[in-house]
């Protein structure tokens, strides 16, 4: 039986149904404050004829209602919600043109009690052509909205045995006026059959949007499937809440509930510009036919802003390719494979930054890169995350805070600021019989490209100031910090000024998964052993016969941390298993005359007289090598310095000795 997690490392932590963790040791030189005090406000509000909806935020997780009335005793309250960051109130049955006094409460689980300041809203009718649902459509359901510049105003719940509303024209408002709407009520309805398209033009949908137009908006209520339950088929398409075909639209202040097989919530089918916000998606459901397909909560193909929704359930995918995703709490109760909290989409710039994502289940991932992302910045974001069941497909997945894997063109690509927490445990669930670990890497991640021009310094993907805590309780279960195990190539792949945290691994260098190779840079990153299990390594390789390297460069190790803890497999010919130590070595050039000798030539060999470097000053005489201090190698460790540095320039030469224990800046003289 499931048990409640709380997360410990945060004391504004969310509550989700999962298996309970020990303690996570503590943030420090996190960047995201991870204890702030109590707030709440209100960051979206819609005001109807008879409703208004309110989109609230709170610092910490809370239970929010809403104190409201015609004076500012606010005599009726809305119901609490459960603890969240991201909340959604519905203020129902108001009287048109009569001014409501309101107040909004946040109540944390530790009883700290905040509101906002009072607060005024009038319900008016919207302006412009009104088209009372269903009062001036008696033919209804379903409601076929087709006259452009109009809002269809809904008066009542409403209960339809199949389809509920189709918008058919441009520049149309669906405001629910608070309302629920019912669709698929009825099991009897036969079901469609046939494929996706099939599905799209058959299926009953809560609203679906069948042009390619603009103006679409559909706002202010709750959109539910009913009792028929049915089932859509691949990729997610059919009984959709909400189907749109193309049109560029808005959806806010919606709060959606389904369940069936295969269907996914909003269903952006294709189109720009969309925006998905103040929302709340609860996916009830959790079967999936084809996870390589998915099954999404928000998205699939359409472009746009998803920004302060509460995913409150995500059976797959939570919000897939939109490419400015913030502000969103993620909940994902992964049912399949590559469960992505936030997936990334391919080659378009795309921004994800201050999220909440929080992930159990079979393989929960946080947030996805996979193929070649480029120009992606992922910031601020938290993402806690543990697998707490096996899976039919490989027995037991593992978890993952972020990962990006199999691009061979991603570039341009900047993680930074952001929290990930990974949670592994000895024997945790029992799968077929087996007792299973809860496993996981908190950054899974290869690039298999080859970067042979080494004029180029920026990384194609640069991890940087981020805080990583991977642990396991009960000892024993894979618990990696940052994992290099997908076919990695290239020295461009880049991790600077990172705190990383474990009592399994801080770094895994190859896996079943693949390989590190290409000496991907780990540069001043701080590298901390928590805990005391005799099993930990700062450093694992674990695939004997493919390649493990990567360079360390003016790293900090703390806690017991040490280069002289790396678990190796066992050498194997022709595989590169190999830390390279190194450190920053610059130089100025002069000449005799104190001058900035440009277009000095630079060599730099090591203490066996391998050249180890070699490049030319620039106008002010500098230039700048990365040299080895030290091989780690399965076999043993080989000091490499000190080294001889000589220059030369116009017939005069310099050579200077250095041992290069640390980053050192020198001066030589050319005479």
């Amino acid at each position: 039986m499931d048990r409640t997690l709380r997360m410990k490392v945060c004391v504004a932590a969310v509550l989700f149904v999962a298996l309970a963790l020990a303690a996570a040791p503590t943030l420090a030189q996190c960047r995201i404050d991870m204890n702030p005090p109590l707030e709440v406000k209100v960051t979206w509000s819609y005001v109807s004829a008879n409703s208004a909806a309110l989109g609230v935020e709170t610092t910490r997780a809370a239970r929010t209602h809403v104190e409201y009335g015609p004076t500012p005793a606010c005599d009726t309250k809305t119901s609490p919600t459960d603890p969240h960051f991201q909340h959604l109130h519905h203020l129902k049955g108001l009287t048109s043109e009569v001014t409501v006094h309101y107040r909004v409460v946040a109540v944390a689980e530790d009883g700290t009690r905040v509101m906002t300041r009072p607060g005024m809203l009038t319900p008016k009718t919207p302006d412009g052509a009104v088209v009372c649902v269903p009062d001036d459509m008696p033919q209804g359901p379903p409601y076929v909205l087709d006259k452009p510049n109009t809002t269809y105003l809904v008066t009542k719940d409403l209960v339809c045995a199949g389809k509920a509303f189709e918008i058919a024209a441009s520049e149309v408002t669906l405001d629910l006026n608070g309302h629920t709407a019912t669709y698929d009520g009825d099991e009897a309805l036969e079901r469609p059959q046939g494929a996706w398209n099939v599905m799209r033009e058959q299926a009953p949908m809560g609203v679906r949007v069948r042009i390619r137009g603009k103006g679409i908006r559909i706002l202010n209520g709750t959109i539910r499937q009913g009792a028929g339950n049915h089932a859509g088929t691949v990729p997610g398409v059919g009984y959709n809440p909400i189907f749109v075909s193309g049109a560029t639209t808005e959806i806010a202040g919606i709060h959606a509930i389904w369940s069936g097989d295969d269907i996914g919530g909003f269903f952006l089918h294709g189109g720009d510009g969309h925006h998905v916000h103040h929302c709340v998606t609860e996916d009830k459901g959790s079967g999936i036919r084809n996870r390589h397909q998915a099954i999404c909560n928000i998205g699939y193909a359409g472009t746009g802003e998803a920004d302060h929704n509460l995913v409150k359930r995500s059976r797959h995918r939570a919000i897939n390719a939109l490419t400015n995703v913030h502000h969103n709490e993620v909940h994902v109760d992964s049912q399949a494979t590559n469960a992505f909290g936030i997936d990334a989409p391919k080659g378009k710039p795309t921004e994800i930054h201050h999220n909440r994502i929080y992930g159990k289940g079979e393989h929960p991932i946080g947030i996805g890169a996979t193929g070649n992302v480029k120009g992606l910045r992922v910031y601020a974001n938290y993402v806690e995350v543990e697998n707490s069941k096996g899976s039919t497909e490989y027995g037991n997945t593992g978890s993952a805070c972020y990962r990006m894997t199999w691009g061979g063109e991603a570039d341009d690509v900047e993680v930074y600021d952001n929290v990930f927490v990974l949670h592994a445990k000895r024997k945790a669930f029992v799968w077929q019989g087996k007792p299973m670990d809860s496993h996981g890497r908190a950054i899974w991640i290869g690039l298999p490209v080859k970067d042979e021009d080494p004029a180029r310094t920026k990384p194609r993907v640069h991890f940087h100031h981020n805080t990583v805590i991977a642990t396991n309780a009960g000892g024993g279960a894979k618990a990696a910090g940052i994992a290099i195990v997908c076919l990695n190539e290239t020295p461009l792949l880049v991790f600077e000024e990172n705190r990383v945290e474990s009592n399994w691994a801080n770094v895994l260098l190859s896996d079943s998964y693949g390989h590190s190779n290409g000496y991907p840079r780990f540069i001043g990153n701080t590298f901390v052993k928590v805990g005391d299990q005799e099993s930990y390594a700062t450093v694992r390789n674990a695939y004997t016969t493919r390649p493990a390297n990567a360079e360390f460069i003016d790293n900090r190790y703390e806690g017991g941390a040490s280069l002289e803890r790396v678990s190796w497999t066992r050498p194997y010919e022709g595989q590169a298993k190999e830390i390279r130590v190194s450190h920053y070595l610059e130089l100025t050039v002069r000449d005799a005359a104190g001058r900035a000798a440009a277009d000095a030539s630079v060599t730099v060999k090591d203490k066996d007289g391998l050249v180890v470097f070699e490049g030319k000053t620039d106008a002010d005489g500098k230039v700048k090598a990365i040299v080895a201090e030290r091989s780690v190698k399965p076999t043993g460790t080989t000091v490499l310095t000190p080294h001889t540095v000589t220059a030369a320039a116009d017939g005069r030469t310099a050579t200077e000795t250095v041992t290069l224990d640390a980053s050192k800046t020198e001066v030589l003289t050319l005479k």
